[in-house]
Order: C-alpha cells, then structure tokens, then sequence
C-alpha cells in the first residue's frame, strides 16, 4: 500500500516536497541518509546540499528535531513513560533522550511531562511546501580528465578531530614537490 501512495504522491510533488513527505511519512523507521537520498532520487551529496540550502540544517538533525518535537507533544499529552517515548523517538535509552531533549529544548522530559505545557519550547514543525521549496536544481554532471589526488591519510573522530589542523602543517613540506603537480 505505501508503494503505490509514495508512486501516486511522488508525481504531484517537487523534488523537496518528496523529501519531506518521505521524512514524515517513514518517521518511526531508522532512517538513514541513504533511504532519504534514494527516496529523492539524489546523490546523498545532493540531498545534502539542497536540504540545507532549503531549511538551514542537515537531514539528519531535521529528523532529530522533528522526532523529540513529537516526543516533547506526547509528553505534554501526559504520556506515562518516558522510556517508551524515548524508545519510540529512537532514543537506546533514557538518558540518551533526556540529554538530546535537554539540548534541544533547555528542559528536561520529566520537566515538560510535570508541566503538561509546550510554552516556552520551540517545536519543529514540518514546512509548509512553498514555492520556496520548488527549485531545487538537478545535479550537473561534467567530464574531466582524470587526475591522481595527493595526501596524508589519517582517520578521525569527533573526539580526535582538533588533529586536522596538525595533518595539514604536516603535508605543506611537500607542496611544490609533487610530480606532475598544477597550481590551482
């Protein structure tokens, strides 16, 4: 049944419009950057790119928002379990979705359950489809020669990411030295 929906719904649709309605619609699932990008018939670079050009954030952080913005309603409805909620947010446990919650909110679950009040906490609602998200442009695609790109391989975390800065001062002794190098 949601095939034929998503075919029907996907030929009255722009492109951000199917990016959106794909998000609401498969809310309870573990979304992936990839299931989005293929839902949209987007490289993920692309949705990437489009995505926050159109509302000013990631895809993934949307979906996060979006998911303790219904969260945070549930509990304002009075909703008993905290776990329960977090675990159908897609939180692994509840200090997990506490810590997310407090984050993005500036108080705690417990807080908006006691208080049966949405005021003061700013939700993220869906955008409405405007012209604003009908232009996304298609990706261009272009041929170049090939070429063999230098560097320094290291990985990093975000706990280790400071190091970046270090890797490159590393790699300018070599600037001007490589064969076959062009200036930019």
């Amino acid at each position: 049944m949601k095939q034929s929906c998503y075919a029907l719904c996907e030929a009255d649709m722009d492109m951000m419009g199917r990016i959106i309605w794909f998000i609401e619609t498969h809310f309870g699932d573990e979304l992936t950057l990839d299931e989005v990008a293929q839902a949209a018939g987007l490289s993920k670079f692309h949705l990437v790119r489009a995505f926050g050009m159109h509302t000013g954030q990631s895809v993934m952080r949307y979906i996060r928002s979006r998911r303790l913005s219904e969260a945070a309603k549930r509990l304002a409805n009075g909703t008993p379990g905290i776990l329960d909620v977090a675990l159908e947010s897609g939180f692994g446990s509840h200090e997990a979705f506490t810590r997310a919650f407090k984050d993005r909110f500036g108080v705690t679950p417990e807080a908006v359950r006691k208080s049966r009040s949405l005021q003061d906490i700013k939700l993220v609602e869906p955008p409405k489809m405007t012209e604003k998200y009908s232009e996304i442009t298609q990706p261009r695609l272009t041929s170049h020669d090939a070429m063999l790109i230098v560097g320094l391989r290291k990985r990093y975390s975000d706990a280790t990411s400071a190091g970046m800065a270090a890797q490159w001062q590393a790699f300018q002794p070599h600037i001007g030295h490589i064969d076959h190098q062009r200036a930019k």
